[in-house]
């Protein structure tokens, strides 16, 4: 028989079992709506937006579920939840200060990442970490992985048919974006999946499994986008030691994916180029788009080397001396087009680095913040055991890694910090020690 606590508990975990399958499938269905010409016809800007007030709107029932969870006693207030509030104290003294006060609220157009996003993500975080529940855990991730699916197949029709009602992205038709907005957050987010069914399969290979490896590493490369692929390549790398006693699984799956890339490259190009006699722009191109930058590498001529990934080595440059200005406070919550020195017919309005944005905008004190947030889970996952911790602590690595090189949006970042928050919860009773697996062996 459930006591009266036990109920409350299950009345949390329920609201926010909720509210995340709301927001999971909420943020794509939005995004579709924005694809369909007659609702466009009607208020183009009001469907463009629509996820985006739709992840605003959420902050209130996300702070309810949150409050009631910590006022009433029956979750726990520490560290973490502590670090969150100085992140989002952070924010809006960056925000007060900001150069462009309107924008530093909602976001910049089109990306609408001011800092009522960035209290959604916190709230999905934090909300997250107070789920109890392990079978609505795996539940919640189930569901990512549906989602994900259904992603993939829409990746998938864009890259690979010439379906007339299927959106692509202009330019380069044949760049799999699924309904994340553009290839490399597409990337972001496959690439997240991808680690999940990877431990999965290392666990327990069978042909669910399998397939699902098959159909994310496939769409992955669809995408176009370096970044992921190398943020899921050092991930597994990385995992592969933490896993080492399950060799011959990693090994197999590593065999699997090499295959499924392989074959994703062959079938691309045939399909854009024999069938459709589309030519392959080769900075669009993973393989192409690698042979290419360690050529310029390895060149050593300057100019070579700053336009490595798509110019970002020359944004990352560029964006280092203006910390000098704005390293306390920032220039306000995705203000980066406003202190950027724009040239040419590009225009940036992100660093393309995750941390160098959150520096630059919200100040060095809440990337520090920020930082010691990542950390803790990701130094507290050594000691992990099961399936379901590995995957997430795998997907985790991904995203910190692929951030590097890539953005954070409002279409893939409520994932990472719902997989950060659901992480946090299963590090909770670890401790950071590492002499354990540090230390020497002397008798060796």
């Amino acid at each position: 028989m459930k006591t009266n606590s036990n109920i409350k508990y299950d009345r949390i975990d329920k609201m926010i079992y909720i509210s995340f399958i709301i927001i999971m499938i909420g943020i794509p269905f939005l995004k579709s709506l924005s694809y369909v010409d007659f609702l466009n016809k009607i208020h183009n800007t009001f469907f463009i937006r629509s996820r985006a007030y739709f992840l605003w709107v959420s902050i209130i029932f996300l702070l309810i579920i949150y409050l009631y969870s910590t006022i009433s006693k029956k979750r726990k207030v520490n560290y973490i939840d502590y670090l969150f509030y100085i992140l989002g104290f952070l924010g809006i003294i960056s925000t007060i200060f900001a150069i462009d006060l309107e924008k530093s609220i909602f976001g910049e157009p089109n990306r609408y990442e001011g800092i009522l996003s960035l209290f959604s993500y916190y709230l999905i975080a934090l909300n997250a970490k107070n789920l109890e529940s392990k079978k609505l855990r795996v539940k919640i991730i189930n569901i990512f992985i549906i989602i994900g699916v259904f992603q993939s197949i829409i990746g998938i029709l864009q890259s690979l048919t010439n379906l007339s009602f299927v959106r692509r992205f202009p330019g380069s038709p044949y760049m799999a974006l699924g309904l994340c907005s553009n290839p490399n957050f597409y990337g972001s987010y496959i690439g997240i999946l991808l680690s999940i069914v990877s431990i999965y399969y290392i666990y327990k290979t069978n042909l669910i499994n399998t397939i699902l490896v098959i159909l994310f590493a496939f769409c992955l490369y669809l995408s176009g986008s370096t970044g992921p692929l190398l943020g899921f390549v050092l991930s597994f790398m990385f995992i592969f030691i933490l896993l080492r006693k399950k060799w011959y699984k990693m090994l197999s799956l590593g065999i699997i994916i090499i295959l499924t890339l392989f074959i994703s490259d062959k079938l691309l190009i045939y399909v854009q180029e024999e069938i459709y006699g589309f030519e392959i722009a080769s900075k669009y191109y993973i393989k192409e788009d690698i042979k290419e930058n360690i050529k310029k590498i390895s060149s050593g001529n300057k100019n070579e080397i700053m336009s490595v990934a798509t110019n970002r080595v020359k944004v990352w440059v560029n964006t280092l001396p203006l910390f000098k200005r704005y390293w306390l406070f920032g220039a306000g919550i995705d203000n980066f087009r406003d202190i950027y020195p724009q040239s040419g017919y590009i225009s940036y309005d992100k660093a393309h680095n995750v941390y160098l944005q959150i520096g630059i905008t919200n100040g060095i004190p809440a990337l520090i913040v920020y930082m010691i947030i990542c950390f803790i889970p990701f130094a507290k996952g050594f000691k992990l055991k099961d399936k379901f911790s590995h995957a997430l602590y795998m997907a985790f690595v991904t995203y910190c890694i692929q951030a590097f090189a890539n953005i954070s949006v409002i279409d893939v970042a409520p994932y990472f910090f719902l997989v950060l928050g659901l992480l946090i919860h299963q590090t909770d009773k670890e401790k950071l020690e590492f002499k354990k697996y540090f230390k020497i062996n002397k008798n060796k």
